[in-house]
C-alpha cells in the first residue's frame, strides 16, 4: 500500500497529524463550565482559581468556596495549574457578571496534552526508531483515559507532562552524564509529585535503568537511590505542611491521602481487581481496537527482551495502586501514570506488524485508523453541556449578596457553591433542625436545594412540594416561606440574622 510507503518513510506525518486530529476536538469543548463525569472536581478546582482571582494571589493561600465562616484556606496539591489560570485570569480579566474564562484552565490542560505527545514521541525515540515513535504518541492520544482528561479543568494531565520530562531528562542524563538534565530530572519529578505523589513510582524503572547503565551496578543503585531521596524529601514536606495548614485554618478542602488508611477494604474485593486487570486495562488505559497491536508488542518485549522499561513502569505503578485501592471506584484519572509505557508497547507491536507487507501491515493500519472512533465509543457519554451554569449564576447575583454565606443542600461539596459563586456549606441531611439551625447561628442567611419533592395523594395525583414543605421537622420555621425559584434551585432567606 502507497499509503504505508509513505507513512513509514515521512513517520513525522504520524506525529503532527496526532496533534493536530488531538486538538481540534479539544478546542471544540474549550469554553464548557464543568460538566459531565468528574464535573465535581472540575468545580473544586475551578473554584481554586476563581478565588486566587477574586480574593488573593498568595500563592500559598488556595481558598475553596466550602469554607463556612472560615478563610477557606485549605492545605493541598501543589496549586500550579490553578495559580497559573489565575494569573492568566488577571491578564484577561473576565466580567464578574458573564463568569469565567473557562478556556484559560482548559487551554492548560490541552497544551499540557499536546506536550506529553511530544514527550512520549521523545521518549519512545530511545528505544524505537522514529515511526514507532510516532506510532507510540498516536497510541497515547488514542488512550480513552488521556483523551477525556485532557478536556478536564483539574491538574493531572499537568502532573503526567510534568513527570514525562522527568523521564526525559533522566534517560537523557543515563546516555550523556550531563548534571544538567539530572538536575531537570530531579525538578520536574518533585513538581510533578506535589501535584499527585503517585509518580514517583517512576522512581523504580529509574533504579533499573540506573544499574543496566552503569559500569559499576552498585555504583548506579546508591545514585538512584540518592536521586530518589532528594526527589521524594521535598514532595513529603510539601504535604506535610499542606495537612498542617488544614489544621491551623481548620478547612474542610480537600487533602491528598484521607482514605489511605481504608485500602485494604477495597484491597481484597473482586471489584478491585476486575478494574486493575479486566476493565481499566482494555477500555481506559489502551482501548479495545488497539488491545491485538497491544499484545503483539508486549509477547515482541518478552521474545526481543526490548523495552524492559515499559515493564518495570508498569509494575511500578501496580504496586502504588495498592494504597489507593479505596479511590478505585471513581479516581480512574489517577492511574494516568500507566498510560505511556501501555503505548510503548503498542508502538512496539505496531512497528512489527508494518514491517510485513502484507495483511499484518494492513490489518495495523485499520485498527490504529479505528482507535480515535472506539476512544469516542468509550468516553463520549461522560461529556455534559454544562448549560445550566451561567443561568443559575445570573439568577443568583440578583437576589443573593456577594459577600452572604449560603447553605446548600448537594450530594456534592463543591458543585453547588462554584455554581452560586458564594462560599458557605453543604449539608446532604438537611431534614435535621439542630445542625441547619446551627449553620444560622454561624452566619448563613440562605439556603438552597435543587430537589424536587415528588408527593402522591390518595386520589392518585402528582404534586410537587417545594424541598421545605417535605421535611418531617420543623425546618420549616427556620426559613421566610414562600422561597424564590432561581432558574432550577430553590431559595429561601433565614429568618434568624446572625
Amino acid at each position: 500500500m502507497r499509503i504505508l510507503d509513505y507513512l513509514k518513510s515521512h513517520p513525522r506525518v504520524i506525529l503532527w497529524t496526532t496533534l493536530v486530529l488531538f486538538a481540534i476536538p479539544h478546542i471544540l469543548t474549550l469554553w464548557l463550565p464543568p460538566n459531565g463525569y468528574h464535573k465535581w472536581r472540575e468545580s473544586d478546582t475551578a473554584a481554586i482559581i476563581e478565588n486566587y482571582y477574586q480574593e488573593d494571589m498568595n500563592p500559598l493561600h488556595p481558598r475553596v468556596n466550602q469554607r463556612g465562616d472560615k478563610s477557606g484556606i485549605t492545605g493541598m496539591e501543589l496549586p500550579l495549574y490553578n495559580y497559573t489560570a489565575a494569573l492568566l485570569y488577571h491578564v484577561l480579566e473576565p466580567d464578574p457578571e458573564t463568569g469565567p474564562y473557562f478556556q484559560i484552565p482548559r487551554g492548560l490542560t490541552l497544551l499540557a496534552g499536546l506536550i506529553s505527545l511530544w514527550l512520549v514521541f521523545s521518549i519512545a525515540r530511545f528505544w524505537l526508531d522514529e515511526l514507532g515513535a510516532a506510532i507510540a504518541a498516536w497510541a497515547t492520544a488514542c488512550s480513552p483515559l488521556f483523551f477525556y482528561y485532557s478536556s478536564k479543568i483539574m491538574p493531572d494531565i499537568w502532573m503526567l507532562t510534568l513527570g514525562l520530562g522527568s523521564v526525559l531528562c533522566y534517560l537523557h542524563y543515563l546516555d550523556n552524564r550531563k548534571v544538567v538534565n539530572l538536575l531537570g530530572a530531579g525538578l520536574l519529578l518533585v513538581l510533578s509529585a506535589a501535584i499527585k505523589p503517585l509518580i514517583l513510582c517512576i522512581l523504580l524503572p529509574f533504579l533499573v535503568m540506573s544499574v543496566r547503565k552503569s559500569d559499576h551496578k552498585l555504583q548506579g543503585a546508591v545514585k538512584a537511590l540518592l536521586f530518589a531521596t532528594v526527589t521524594i524529601v521535598p514532595v513529603v514536606l510539601w504535604f506535610l505542611w499542606a495537612r498542617q495548614v488544614n489544621i491551623e485554618h481548620e478547612s474542610p478542602g480537600f487533602y491528598l491521602g484521607e482514605n489511605m488508611g481504608s485500602f485494604a477494604e477495597m484491597l481484597f474485593s473482586a471489584q478491585f481487581f476486575k478494574k486493575l486487570f479486566l476493565q481499566w486495562p482494555w477500555e481506559l488505559w489502551i482501548g479495545w481496537a488497539l488491545v491485538p497491536v497491544f499484545l503483539t508488542g508486549l509477547v515482541l518485549s518478552i521474545r526481543r527482551r526490548s523495552l524492559r522499561a515499559s515493564w518495570w513502569w508498569v509494575l511500578a505503578v501496580y504496586i502504588v495502586f495498592i494504597p489507593m485501592a479505596q479511590h478505585a471506584r471513581s479516581h480512574d484519572y489517577y492511574s494516568l501514570i500507566i498510560v505511556p509505557p501501555l503505548a510503548l508497547l503498542t508502538a512496539l507491536g505496531a512497528s512489527y506488524l508494518w514491517e510485513h507487507r502484507r495483511w499484518y501491515s494492513r490489518l495495523a493500519l485499520v485498527l490504529l485508523l479505528l482507535a480515535p472512533m472506539g476512544t469516542f465509543a468509550r468516553i463520549h457519554q461522560r461529556f455534559g453541556s454544562g448549560k445550566d451554569f451561567y443561568e443559575v449564576r445570573s439568577e443568583v447575583n440578583k437576589v443573593i449578596p456577594r459577600d452572604a454565606l449560603v447553605i446548600c443542600h448537594d450530594d456534592n461539596s463543591a458543585i453547588l457553591l462554584y455554581q452560586l459563586n458564594r462560599h458557605g456549606w453543604v449539608v446532604r441531611d438537611v431534614d435535621t433542625h439542630h445542625e441547619v439551625d446551627s449553620l444560622i447561628k454561624l452566619g448563613g442567611q440562605y439556603f438552597l436545594s435543587d430537589e424536587d419533592i415528588v408527593e402522591v395523594t390518595h386520589g392518585g395525583d402528582i404534586r410537587i412540594l417545594e424541598p421545605l414543605e417535605a421535611y418531617s421537622d420543623s425546618l420549616q420555621l427556620l426559613f421566610h416561606r414562600p422561597g424564590v425559584r432561581l432558574a432550577w434551585l430553590h431559595c429561601y432567606q433565614a429568618k434568624e440574622k446572625p
